[in-house]
């Protein structure tokens, strides 16, 4: 009996054993705290450390935190450290997630995690891209440096020939690549050519080579004229001077001249305004318009908007004329062809001149503009009446004149023969009524003559 309950307090005593054995094994394995071993962050083993041992570890061999991208461009250069371009990886919660490992579930399912590291090494990895905000200021802040705007050929007449100066190229910074490469270099050392666009001018000097001669020439005289609207007339022209005008392209009369004020240098001469003659800022800007739509149309270029003066003018036949008004009344017109046109405006010895360059192996034909009567439209007479005005006083208050319709046509000759001819533009010049004002208040009762005398009293007017 003794030799039995020996024997089974040994067995017991082993299993005890054993037990603690097993239990030292788990204590040691899973009660500990540092961080389990097979763990590392970013390629950094962090295993048996604490949380703040192992932040300081993986930041201090972090070698990119002590990089910088380097990029170039012929002889441009920049460099910008990691740290500048938004690289910050989240060490603090890969730390956290690396300690927290392992400790959750019942003690056998931790025993095991903590086991399984060690053919199964726990890898973590951070977020260790740049900012795309940073990229894209870095982007914008090289191409305000390297990019270099195209240069349109020029064009210029001196002497009456034609000059060019050739069109020159730019380059511009291909953004959206230059963006991709620098989020991608983090895995990279090498430095970073900036990748570039060739960017070509609008105006090449093969457009110039069109410019032979003139296609359409208009003068009118301006001798007759206060020298304050000869001032606002050569302003207007040397406004107007070298406009250049593409295939397909609309220019409006008053976007050109911009502003007519005393500030912008225009002068204060005769007007028309509602059919009447007045002072205002810019009197003889429509002789401007009036001598370039004449111009225009010989040169066979769209006239998208035109409108007659209220009242015909001297300095061209009627039906002829382009009234201009800012906001009100404007001279568009577009080149149709496929070469550019260029204006050449001269005002001098009281003329006033525009000439339109063009090719003249394509618009080799003339236009001439000449225009009809259609309509007379008689002036009346008008009486209305004042009790302000004393009986028997009468008083012209509007000036009529006749009203008129016209036709115009655009005749077209090549070599001096007539091929054909055109209906053009409708001008209508209104009539008004000659207006008379008649007086109805009663003069005033003359005094009696009281003083004796043979003297009378008259009464005032």
């Amino acid at each position: 009996m003794k030799k039995i309950l020996f024997g089974l307090l040994a067995f017991f005593v082993t299993l005890g054993l054993i037990a603690g054995g097993v239990y030292a094994t788990y204590d040691s394995t899973v009660n500990k705290d540092t961080i389990y071993n097979g763990i590392s962050i970013n390629g950094v083993d962090v295993s048996n450390l604490n949380e703040e041992e192992a932040l300081e570890k993986v930041i201090a061999e972090d070698q990119n935190r002590h990089k910088t991208l380097h990029l170039a461009y012929k002889e441009h250069e920049f460099d910008y450290p990691y740290v500048n371009l938004g690289y910050n990886p989240d060490y603090k919660s890969a730390v956290k997630e690396a300690y927290e490992y392992g400790r959750e579930g019942t003690p056998g399912e931790r025993f095991a995690q903590v086991q399984n590291l060690k053919s199964e090494p726990l890898k973590i990895v951070t977020s260790q891209g740049f900012s795309p905000d940073i990229a894209q200021e870095v982007v914008n802040h090289i191409s305000n440096i390297i990019n270099i705007a195209p240069v349109d050929a020029q064009f210029s007449l001196i002497d009456g020939e034609v000059v060019t100066t050739k069109e020159q190229p730019g380059i511009s910074l291909d953004g959206e690549k230059t963006k991709e490469l620098i989020l991608n270099a983090i895995n990279s050392d090498a430095p970073i050519e900036l990748p570039v666009i060739s960017t070509e001018p609008t105006i090449s000097e093969t457009y110039f080579n069109a410019m032979k001669g003139d296609i359409g020439v208009f003068s009118t005289n301006y001798s007759s004229s206060v020298q304050n609207r000869k001032e606002n007339i050569k302003l207007a022209a040397g406004i107007l001077n070298g406009t250049l005008i593409m295939p397909g392209q609309q220019i409006s009369f008053n976007d050109i001249i911009g502003e007519i004020s005393l500030g912008t240098g225009f002068l204060p001469a005769t007007v028309i305004i509602d059919g009447e003659y007045d002072t205002g800022t810019g009197g003889g800007i429509c002789q401007v318009s009036t001598t370039l739509y004449n111009a225009a149309v010989r040169a066979d270029l769209q006239v998208d908007e035109r409108r007659n003066h209220s009242r015909p003018v001297n300095y061209v036949p009627m039906g002829l004329d382009a009234a201009v008004a800012s906001g009100l009344l404007d001279l568009k017109l577009t080149n149709p062809f496929d070469f550019p046109v260029y204006i050449v405006a001269k005002a001098d010895n009281d003329n006033i001149e525009f000439k339109i360059i063009g090719d003249t192996d394509v618009k080799n034909y003339d236009i001439e503009l000449v225009s009809e009567r259609t309509q007379t439209i008689g002036s009346q007479t008008k009486n209305q009446y004042s009790s302000t005005l004393n009986q028997g006083i009468t008083q012209v208050s509007q000036s009529g004149n006749t009203g008129y319709r016209y036709a115009s046509y655009k005749i077209k000759k090549i070599n001096g023969e007539q091929v054909g001819t055109e209906p053009y533009l409708a001008s209508y010049y209104p009539a008004r009524d000659t207006i008379v004002t008649i007086g109805t208040k009663a003069a005033p009762a003359q005094t009696a003559n009281t003083s004796g005398d043979n003297s009378t009293a008259e009464g005032g007017n």
